[in-house]
């Protein structure tokens, strides 16, 4: 699967994962960080660190960022550009 449309997830200038937008551009999935899922804790009880990985698909990632990002037109340039 290649992942388009990436925008990184950070807290206090450590990379906590990675989100990105599903096939059909509306859902977003997310993923932990190897190092932060090594040493440091879940950012939700709804995003275990048990699971590395929630496809865009599952909604589960979706519901829980979709509360924190602004709204899609404003979310779009954001993911369109890479540091």
């Amino acid at each position: 699967m290649k992942r388009q449309d990436v925008l990184h997830v950070w807290r206090e200038e450590r990379l906590v994962g990675t989100l990105w937008r599903g096939q059909g551009e509306r859902l977003i999935g997310f993923e932990y960080d190897q190092v932060w899922r090594d040493s440091e804790h879940a950012i939700s009880f709804s995003l275990p660190l048990e699971q590395q990985t929630w496809l865009p698909e599952d909604q589960t990632a979706h519901r829980w960022f979709g509360n924190l990002l602004p709204e899609e037109q404003a979310r779009a340039p954001r993911t369109r550009f890479r540091c």
